[in-house]
């Protein structure tokens, strides 16, 4: 690139006005490669962009998960200490009571079995036959 030097206050003054740059304009050429390449750049995008929504969700999905586990195991906790405390009340109630026993107003007195109620059972009622068209029953209770 050649151009007129010119000095103004002692500093280099160029002049690109007489010569014009030379610009080279590319132009792609439409091959079945280039077009190629270009289906598989829009198909990387899009694969990119699914990928990119998939992994959102999971960390998503992993942060609730996580949060989720968190309360569940502070109430576990909170329940464990309730249940320890509540433990330590009984046992202290009890040890009170048994040093205790002697200064109770109302002197406690060791069982008989002459004082014990015992009841008779009740006589067998009997036993109904079902009609064989109702449904067989899968079991019989025994109590009450």
């Amino acid at each position: 690139m050649t151009a007129r030097n010119t000095f103004v206050n002692n500093r280099p003054e160029f002049d690109f006005a007489t010569q014009r740059p030379a610009v080279t304009v590319l132009r792609p050429t439409s091959t079945t490669v280039s077009k190629w390449l270009v289906s598989c750049q829009k198909f990387s995008i899009a694969l990119t962009g699914i990928t990119f929504a998939c992994v959102t969700v999971v960390y998503a999905w992993n942060v609730q998960v996580q949060k989720k586990f968190d309360q569940q195991y502070r109430k576990l906790e909170t329940l464990k200490q309730s249940e320890r405390q509540l433990i330590v009340a009984n046992e202290s109630l009890d040890h009170d009571l048994i040093t205790n026993i002697d200064r109770l107003p109302i002197k406690l007195i060791q069982e008989k079995p002459q004082q014990s109620i015992f009841i008779t059972p009740a006589p067998a009622s009997p036993i109904k036959v079902a009609n064989n068209n109702s449904a067989p029953k899968l079991f019989d209770p025994l109590g009450y």
